[in-house]
């Protein structure tokens, strides 16, 4: 008995980028508190490539990564591939028939303003990768990390933005309660070969740390709950405008 509670007391860190905290932990805590409610959690809000450093140091114990480097200290737990669309208002299409499919063509991407993650981000650089193969100049007047912010400048039609699939689950009931003219698309990436427009998605500990029995729940139920809930979003419809 006495070791049981021990196994199921204590406290760990988690690095996850705030974009995808704001999504991901109402599907994991409520159920990971239930299971394990003497157990403090803290959460270091970052991208990859700073969280990659923060494990290497011992400041947290795991975090979620996006493309996440290779380091032979390091053990990953596959997620999912998310892939990254773009966002616009039915405003800023109004009058363009110049996509189809929910496909949005490479010219137009160079006719539209757009919000830009911080150069820090995993996304940042496939967006810089995607274009240069491409040899296109996005217009991008505004640089932000949060993607929340980034949503409600393109549901104002201010600008479109590349966003993960992963952070768009609340886009159908959006549409179906908004203006007309505030609408979103969701409009996948033109295919560009050699060039991926998807997100590797895996969890990331350090292989040489123990791991209490309340951390291995942890990671077990971010895993099966980040899977299924991404399976959802992309099977959902989004209420395209007629």
């Amino acid at each position: 008995m006495k070791k049981r509670a021990l196994e199921e007391r204590g406290s760990f860190s988690v690095g996850i980028s705030s974009s995808r905290a704001q999504v991901i932990l109402p599907w994991v805590l409520p159920a990971y508190y239930r299971s394990f409610p003497d157990v403090e959690i803290k959460f270091l809000m970052n991208d990859t490539a700073l969280l990659e450093d923060s494990l290497l140091r011992g400041e947290i114990d795991l975090f979620l990564g996006i493309n996440t480097h290779y380091h032979e200290q390091f053990s990953y737990i596959p997620i999912c591939e998310d892939d990254v669309c773009i966002i616009v208002s039915d405003k800023m299409l109004k009058g363009n028939s110049d996509f189809l499919d929910k496909t949005i063509s490479l010219k137009f991407l160079e006719q539209i303003p757009f919000v830009s993650c911080y150069p820090t981000s995993v996304l940042y650089h496939m967006v810089e990768q995607y274009a240069g193969a491409q040899h296109l100049h996005i217009y991008s007047p505004f640089s932000l990390s949060d993607t929340a912010t980034q949503i409600q400048l393109c549901k104002q039609g201010v600008c479109a933005a590349f966003v993960p699939r992963m952070l768009l689950s609340d886009i159908p009931n959006y549409n179906r309660s908004c203006p007309r003219e505030q609408r979103i698309h969701i409009l996948s990436l033109p295919p560009v070969p050699n060039v991926s427009t998807t997100l590797k998605v895996e969890l990331v500990t350090c292989h040489e740390r123990g791991m209490p029995k309340y951390i291995a729940q942890f990671l077990s139920l971010m895993e099966s709950s980040i899977r299924r809930e991404y399976q959802n979003i992309c099977t959902t419809d989004h209420l395209w405008p007629s």
